[in-house]
């Protein structure tokens, strides 16, 4: 985010960020121009993807680094998760084999965080 509010990407944001409002942020840091938002239409809530997202969304998720949910929305107004966001950001930097391994046999869920961690980024928590 540090990079975002650097590149005035980001600002004045709450505790947390919609899914949406990610892809607005990707988009301009990956400077994306307007895109077809043809895409859209396959999920079923495509009504509630506000007309000042919809040409960010459609391309993160023309570029698989944002998808849908398997009952066929998008969910566009939900808070992101951590994990999420980590899934999105790894996606988006075309993050390939870690540098650090995970040496626990399930540490999927810690993969995508490994990856981010092993180029150098930080994360930020709130505090609990």
């Amino acid at each position: 985010m540090a990079i975002g509010r650097k590149r005035h990407c980001v600002s004045g944001w709450r505790e947390s960020i919609t899914r949406e409002e990610l892809a607005v942020v990707i988009a301009r840091l990956l400077y994306v121009e307007n895109t077809d938002l043809s895409g859209l239409s396959v999920f079923v809530d495509s009504d509630q993807i506000a007309s000042w997202s919809a040409p960010a969304v459609a391309w993160l998720v023309e570029k698989q680094l944002l998808k849908g949910y398997p009952d066929g929305t998008f969910r566009p107004k939900q808070s992101l998760t951590r994990a999420e966001a980590v899934t999105v950001l790894t996606r988006a930097l075309a993050l390939s084999q870690p540098a650090l391994r995970c040496s626990r046999r399930r540490g999927h869920m810690v993969r995508p965080i490994i990856r981010l961690l092993s180029t150098g980024m930080r994360l930020s928590l709130p505090r609990m």
